[in-house]
């Protein structure tokens, strides 16, 4: 197909305020890694054949429900045949079957005997539907049992691609590195994993390494970086605080006292930086607490200075052993490391890397960051099974030397982002679409509301500082707000409330936005396919800058459209240890905050301290000022949604986005809409644009068979799905009774419901506490994915709406 091209319009600075109006950012494209039809796994002509036989044993039952009334009739004619008699009373217990066993020499016998007319054709007209679907049957198991080898070589052909072992390898090293070579049948665990990954990198567009790409849409493959890697956040910050902690090597890094924000150490509680863990998720959360006897120590080496080199710093702790207590204010808190990068250095690694490998190179530290170093690059050179062993080795090698470090558990998983640039599917849309964009932006334009929870902060406010009230103490402010636990509870009831339909546009606040990802399609009745919608400050874009050559100077052109005159200053709480948070980090300028964990000085930042916050009487919102006068407009660039951020960081993010506009796509849990019966909603469109595909919230006492043999599981789905009004083609989300964030517990999984490989990994999947499942319609279809070039591509365009 070729494409035209789609002419975006040009950002705009000006607006008008109004009246909303639809406009478009930035717009980037993941596609996915794997072409569609690689994953023929189906078996189309079984299913149309069990079809065939399902319509036609209900007729044969028809058939047999005349015929055994008929046959009924004639037995008491049969009285001096006994012999015969026997033999009808048999061949009518046949006919309640519907694969009856008919033996046609006792018909013929029935024809001698004298029957009447009509017994003798429904015998015939029942015998030969009888004998058609037996033979249907037949080439049912035939088309089964060929069809599931085809299937199986699909896989088998994947599993042996190196290009796609590459990319399972870093996702599943294990099994990448050991793939086996036996036949992938269904029901196999092998099997499951191909199939997984398989499906992923073919029908889904959640980017992942090699199997999500990701382009700014249109863009030329010359302007496009192949890949970058990067070591997750937390590793690199656990291995930091070790070597801060390393007398070889705690020299090669400047150290900060404890900023407290404004507070007096001595008489009120500080915010002190804590890091939390759940699972593989490091978090940095921040607690009030009283420096006790350590206030009057910080005291003295405050008035000194703030950043300290260790030499020094040690002088002023004086004493017998100054090293250990200069260990001791580490682990209380009034300390910390200063990370050697800036804050918008994609690669903190190398950067530690460097300097230790530089400054220290014959400490043992030296000799395990170089061997991980040379891993790694080893590691990221490879291809197929080979990179799966690597990867294998290398986690557990880097894991293991922070465990001999002390360091625990919890804190020294090993993780590698890699990033991979699109840079052949072409990804400009066709001509029409504008017009069906800006149709769907007009209807989210009508919907906007304000958060409810805004105004209660600034309600807050002004009944602390007055109306047009300033506060010189921005951090404190929020600090003590996040802390009263009564005025945070409503706070967060409100989130995702509405509130003042008509509420002004106030200069600290940005333009509503949205991203939305949709896909595109030649059915004119689908021709634009809305997946969802993310937060439209940018983050989502930001998380690829590193690949993503120009998207950098988009997103400052966007963060000024959102600003409107004000100046966009990001924050991405917990970037210093969180590895998703840390690789959307950098776009724009820094909002710092006392509690961040200290890092090299930037010229372009924006401190929390030094911020002025005013009540805007006009507008009724808080407006944020820089120590010489300019609007601060604080963005949330973060991809962890706002809505999950607790503490200070959940006030920020309700300055940061104080409003609410409708949000397509699935909630983040699915739950069954009927507890006893299959519920069926229908697909929403608006003049071609899909808003909701069609869905079936299904108990799990009305699934078909759940286990069974290949015929079994492909017949009975095909029987069921198409009485249900299902395509063979979905995604399934499990409802379950307990809910869980894991994202392979949450993500829907692409199922071809004529595949019996398909159906045995989904009734293997199902969880132990599952209550039923949500069926939702497979849109662009694999016809359509074919006609478009073979490779699925997911659109993200960022909107905003001046007012």
């Amino acid at each position: 197909m070729s494409a035209q091209v789609q002419e975006i319009p040009e950002i705009s600075t000006t607006h008008d305020l109004d009246a909303r109006r639809v406009q478009f950012g930035p717009h980037m494209a993941r596609v996915a890694g794997l072409e569609s039809t690689r994953l023929a796994i189906g078996c189309p002509l079984a299913a149309a054949t069990a079809a065939e036989i399902h319509e036609i044993e209900e007729l044969v039952l028809a058939a047999g429900q005349e015929t055994g009334e008929l046959l009924f009739r004639l037995v008491p004619s049969l009285d001096q045949d006994k012999g015969l008699r026997r033999e009808v009373l048999a061949l009518r217990r046949e006919t309640k079957r519907e694969s009856p066993r008919i033996d046609e020499s006792v018909i013929n016998r029935i024809a001698v005997a004298g029957a009447d007319h009509n017994t003798l054709r429904a015998l015939h007209a029942w015998n030969s539907l009888a004998t058609k679907a037996k033979s249907l049957r037949e080439r049912f198991s035939d088309e089964v049992h060929s069809e599931v080898q085809q299937a199986n070589e699909v896989l088998q052909r994947l599993r042996a691609d190196e290009g796609f072992l590459t990319a399972v390898a870093d996702s599943s090293p294990s099994f990448a590195a050991n793939p086996g070579d036996g036949t992938l049948s269904p029901g196999r665990r092998d099997t499951r994993t191909v199939l997984s990954y398989a499906s992923r990198a073919a029908r889904k567009t959640s980017p992942f390494g090699r199997l999500t790409t990701v382009s700014l849409a249109g863009a030329g493959a010359s302007k496009q970086q192949a890949e970058a890697a990067v070591v997750s956040q937390s590793y690199v910050h656990a291995w930091l605080w070790v070597l801060a902690r390393d007398e070889e090597t705690s020299a090669l890094f400047q150290f900060e006292l404890l900023d407290t924000g404004g507070f007096d150490p001595v008489a009120e509680a500080v915010s002190i930086p804590e890091l939390i863990t759940h699972g593989d998720i490091v978090w940095k959360t921040s607690s009030r607490a009283s420096l006790r006897g350590f206030a009057e120590v910080w005291n003295a080496l405050q008035a000194h200075g703030n950043r300290w080199d260790l030499p020094p710093l040690l002088a002023a702790i004086g004493g017998s052993d100054p090293f250990a207590t200069f260990m001791r204010f580490l682990e209380a808190g009034i300390l910390y490391p200063v990370a050697p990068w800036d804050y918008k250095e994609p690669n903190a690694w190398r950067v530690l890397a460097d300097l230790v490998e530089d400054n220290a190179p014959q400490s043992r530290a030296a000799g395990e960051i170089a061997e991980l170093s040379e891993r790694i690059s080893l590691y990221l050179a490879s291809s197929g099974s080979s990179r799966g062993t690597l990867k294998t080795d290398l986690a557990a090698h880097a894991e293991q030397l922070l465990a001999r470090r002390g360091v625990p558990e919890d804190r020294r998983r090993f993780q590698i982002y890699l990033d991979v640039a699109e840079t052949a599917v072409d990804t400009t849309l066709p001509g029409a679409t504008s017009k069906s964009l800006e149709s769907f932006g007009a209807e989210l334009a009508a919907r906007i509301q304000q958060r409810a929870s805004y105004p209660l902060l600034v309600a807050r406010f002004v009944e602390t500082y007055g109306v047009s009230g300033k506060c010189s103490e921005a951090w404190r402010w929020l600090v003590e707000a996040a802390h009263d636990q009564g005025f945070y509870a409503q706070l967060q009831a409100l989130h995702h409330r509405a509130g003042d339909v008509a509420a002004r546009l106030g200069p600290s606040m940005p333009l509503p936005n949205t991203a939305v990802a949709f896909q595109t399609s030649e059915d004119p009745y689908a021709a634009l396919i809305i997946n969802q919608s993310h937060a439209g400050t940018g983050s989502v874009m930001a998380r690829f800058a590193h690949v993503l050559d120009g998207s950098d100077g988009q997103l400052k052109q966007w963060a000024s459209v959102l600003a409107h005159g004000g100046s966009a200053v990001e924050f991405v709480p917990s970037f210093e240890v969180n590895g998703l948070q840390s690789v959307s980090k950098g776009s724009l300028r820094r909002l710092v905050r006392p509690d961040d964990f200290p890092m090299k000085s930037a010229l372009d930042e924006v401190t929390m301290t030094s911020m002025v916050i005013r009540h805007d009487v006009e507008t009724d919102s808080l407006v944020f000022y820089a120590p010489d006068g300019e609007t601060i407009v604080p963005l949330y660039m973060g991809i962890v949604p706002s809505h999950l951020l607790s503490g200070v960081d959940r006030l920020l993010a309700t300055i940061a986005d104080p409003w609410l506009l409708p949000r397509p796509g699935d909630a983040p849990f699915s739950r069954l809409e009927d507890q006893q019966r299959v519920v069926a909603r229908p697909r929403k469109d608006l003049d071609g644009v899909v808003l909701s595909r069609a869905h079936w919230s299904v108990p799990l006492g009305e699934l078909p068979t759940l286990s069974g043999t290949d015929e079994e599981l492909v017949r009975n789905w095909t029987v069921w799905r198409r009485n249900q009004g299902i395509p063979s083609e979905v995604f399934v989300r499990f409802v379950r009774s307990t809910q869980s964030f894991s994202p392979a517990d949450r993500k829907p999984i692409w199922v071809d419901l004529t595949s019996a490989h398909a159906l045995s990994a989904l009734c293997t999947a199902l969880p132990k506490d599952a209550l039923g499942v949500r069926l939702t319609e497979a849109l662009p279809t694999g016809a359509s994915l074919e006609s478009q070039g073979d490779r699925a591509v997911e659109h993200l365009l960022f909107m905003t709406f001046a007012k």
